[in-house]
């Protein structure tokens, strides 16, 4: 902030003419200028402080987020391996045992009608047991058999196009990365109800899927020219089907933004991101260290 400067022109009933290096003559007496130094607080230096302060506070909000966010995804991967680890260690095991037991019977008895039954309970026995051995395996590793999530993306174009479905196309920008598990897992039924949605429902000719693995954001945009979708069912999901609000949710409970323009007749558009720290498996690690800082079924 410049000085301020301020005249004094002292009042005098003289007629004399007073000559100075700093004053000008007038008919009825000198002037003076003289000035005052600024507040510390009208200093420009502080104002430049202010402003990185907050900049800094902001930025250190920004991290605690994707901290405590991180901390959630690894309580979840923590969670679900638990359970899947106590599911194995006694319900399955013990329907192991049981079919075990019922085996040994199903040898004692002769043939006839019971031991038709009691075979027959027994494939039902093996299929639930192998059903419950996919189910922990699911629990302890991703849904995803890739963690390239535009070839993840592919597969569900694959399986779900057949004769006279829609032309599909898949754009990716960027180096792919690797995201977090958790994520993963969630960013990938997203784009599963996105796609099912576009080629079940949109009577769409073309859709394309886009994924931009950007530094600082994850993004991903699933587009139709189809019938697109009633603004009622757009706002609150189309009632007895969960998967608008499903999407929603999802992105939600990993702090991710899912955004869904569309009008009658003029296709859809569905909008995921999330931030890079919260998407990137590298940037989750780094939050576990504590040395570091311790961040819709149908239409």
């Amino acid at each position: 902030m410049p000085l301020c400067r301020f005249p004094f022109r002292p009042s005098t009933s003289s007629r004399r003419r007073y000559t100075s290096r700093k004053s000008e003559p007038t008919a009825t007496g000198a002037s003076f200028d003289f000035s005052i130094d600024p507040t510390y607080y009208q200093t420009t230096w502080f104002k430049i402080a202010c402003a990185a302060a907050f900049l800094t506070v902001l930025w250190g909000i920004y991290r605690l987020r994707l901290h405590q966010i991180a901390q959630v995804f690894n309580a979840r991967l923590g969670e679900r391996t638990r359970i899947a680890r106590e599911l194995h260690d006694t319900l399955l095991q013990s329907f192991q045992a049981l079919t075990l037991h019922l085996q040994v019977v199903d040898d004692l008895l002769p043939p006839g009608k019971a031991k038709e039954r009691l075979e027959q309970t027994l494939e039902r026995a093996d299929q639930a047991i192998a059903e419950g051995r996919e189910s922990i395996h699911d629990l302890r590793s991703s849904t995803t058999t890739t963690n390239d999530l535009a070839q993840a993306v592919r597969s569900v174009a694959d399986e779900l196009e057949g004769e006279g479905a829609p032309t599909f196309r898949l754009v990716v920008e960027g180096p792919a990365r690797e995201l977090h598990p958790i994520l993963r897992d969630d960013v990938y039924r997203i784009a599963r109800e996105a796609l099912r949605n576009a080629f079940s429902h949109a009577q769409a000719h073309h859709i394309e899927a886009e994924i931009s693995y950007g530094e600082r954001l994850l993004r991903l945009r699933i587009r139709d020219d189809g019938c697109g979708i009633p603004a009622e069912v757009l706002a609150a999901g189309r009632s007895g089907h969960y998967g608008l609000n499903g999407m929603r949710e999802r992105a939600r409970q990993i702090g991710a933004s899912l955004e869904i323009w569309s009008g009658g007749g003029s296709g859809t558009e569905i909008e995921f991101s999330v931030a890079g720290g919260i998407a990137y498996q590298k940037s989750s690690r780094r939050f576990r260290l504590p040395r570091l800082r311790g961040k819709a079924g149908a239409r």
